[in-house]
């Protein structure tokens, strides 16, 4: 989580973007820009790179989410927050062995290291 590494990573995505659609750089089109740098922000947090402010803004949704909802969220910081929470029993970390193979890398780690405190067996 670093936002220099967020953003040469997103400037990095605006110009895939652009070269992918044939579409050059126009100073004067910002919505066009704001366009494409919504997308390749997109793309970026989808790879698993967050720039500090992601975190910030996930952090304070998270805290006015119920437990519920934040397990079921799209947003993979959110998530990984929700899994390691106290609020999440037993019942419901194994009620999650399933659905979990389909997550990200990432977060499967974080339910197996919550399992692994809990004394859970993943396998």
């Amino acid at each position: 989580m670093c936002t220099i590494t967020s953003d040469r990573e997103m400037f990095k995505k605006e110009i895939e973007i652009r070269n992918a659609n044939s579409i050059e750089y126009d100073v004067y089109n910002g919505n066009q820009n704001y366009e494409i740098g919504i997308q390749a922000h997109e793309m970026i947090k989808a790879e698993g790179i967050f720039a500090q402010y992601d975190f910030l803004n996930a952090v304070e949704e998270y805290f006015n989410l119920p437990i519920e909802i934040s397990l079921k969220s799209d947003d993979m910081i959110i998530k990984i927050l929700s899994l390691i929470d106290r609020r999440v029993g037993m019942r419901t970390l194994q009620g999650l062995k399933k659905s979990i193979l389909n997550e990200k890398e990432i977060i499967q780690y974080f339910y197996n290291l919550r399992c692994e405190a809990e004394g859970i067996r993943t396998s």
